[in-house]
């Protein structure tokens, strides 16, 4: 056999990884196309309102999804005191065992904090074990034409 050159069983071998992985290449691909539409598509909203809007209507179709299971609470940040209604909330959710739900919490960042979201989000999915597993993905609230940066955490979640 020639140098560079595989043989057929490993080449086949190779190609059953690779399709694996054929999924993922389709859904880079569909990352990068909505990145691309949504630059052109919020050109007209300002970095903030653009992402806070995004953000919104992400929370108003997961809350949709999952209906009565979704719990909001709110931080307003600092040193501030937690607000009774949300603690209640919270340990609602944690109490809940029917179903799997979720706890979306909207941090409110310093003014001056440099941002393009004035708002930093946690969603929380409280477990019935004492054990922790956490997930963090890093969604960039920049807009800018790169999968690299902008969704490769979340979308690394939702594989």
């Amino acid at each position: 056999m020639e140098p560079g050159l595989i043989a057929a069983s490993e080449r086949r071998a190779l190609d059953a990884v690779h399709a694996r992985y054929a999924p993922v290449n389709d859904r880079v691909a569909a990352i990068l196309e909505n990145i691309r539409c949504d630059c052109r598509q919020l050109a007209s909203e300002t970095r903030n309102r653009g992402n806070e809007r995004q953000v919104e209507e992400f929370i108003a179709r997961l809350s949709a999804e999952v209906g009565n299971r979704a719990y909001e609470v709110s931080r307003r940040g600092g040193r501030e005191p937690v607000d009774p209604e949300d603690a209640r909330r919270w340990e609602t959710a944690c109490r809940r065992s029917d179903a799997p739900c979720v706890v979306i919490e909207r941090q409110r960042l310093s003014a001056l904090a440099v941002r393009t979201t004035r708002w930093n989000y946690l969603f929380t999915v409280p477990g019935a074990s004492e054990d922790r597993v956490v997930l963090v993905a890093h969604y960039d609230t920049w807009r800018g034409p790169g999968a690299d940066d902008n969704t490769t955490g979340e979308e690394i979640l939702k594989q």
